[in-house]
């Protein structure tokens, strides 16, 4: 089983680029929501978002796309962060160039490469993209949560973002 873990499922039928893309933005869009809303409950989400076949029923969820978000999350996130899969990368790699500018910048500002060059969810779009009073304002409320732990690990899991979110207050 997976404890404390979000799995969202959304299939991808068209073959249309803008679709396609659309649909890693809907995604990613409800993850953002999900961070938010942890973060206003007083902790924090890390995560892998995948894409590729799943097997499910109302008792059971399997597969190897399963196994590889968690993977991500469990053995590579380490600090606050949602990383993006290669098959996600790749995904928007393929479709990019074939559709409207205007969503290409959504993209370069929603991904970002991290410090260990992996892609994640810019913690900036989720926090406060281009308004100061906002990100110092998350900002704070990922310091309270640190503060509030005596574990080294979460301290520091947290203190990713608040650094990411500190470069983003200049």
């Amino acid at each position: 089983t997976f404890s404390d873990s979000f799995i969202f499922l959304k299939e991808l039928e068209d073959q249309d680029p803008s679709y396609i893309l659309g649909s890693v933005l809907a995604t990613i869009g409800s993850i953002i929501e999900l961070w938010r809303i942890s973060v206003d409950e007083k902790f924090s989400i890390r995560g892998g978002v995948d894409y590729g076949e799943i097997f499910y029923t109302v008792d059971d969820l399997v597969g190897p796309t399963l196994i590889n978000s968690y993977n991500l999350e469990v053995k590579t996130a380490d600090v606050s962060r949602i990383l993006i899969s290669k098959t996600i990368s790749n995904i928007i790699s393929e479709n990019i160039g074939k559709i409207n500018p205007v969503l290409m910048e959504y993209f370069r500002r929603y991904f970002m490469h991290d410090f260990d060059n992996r892609i994640s969810l810019n913690p900036l779009i989720a926090f406060g993209y281009n308004n100061k009073i906002e990100v110092n304002r998350n900002k704070q409320k990922f310091i309270e949560i640190r503060d509030k732990s005596n574990k080294y690990r979460e301290r520091r899991k947290i203190s990713h973002v608040i650094k990411l979110l500190e470069k983003g207050d200049t």
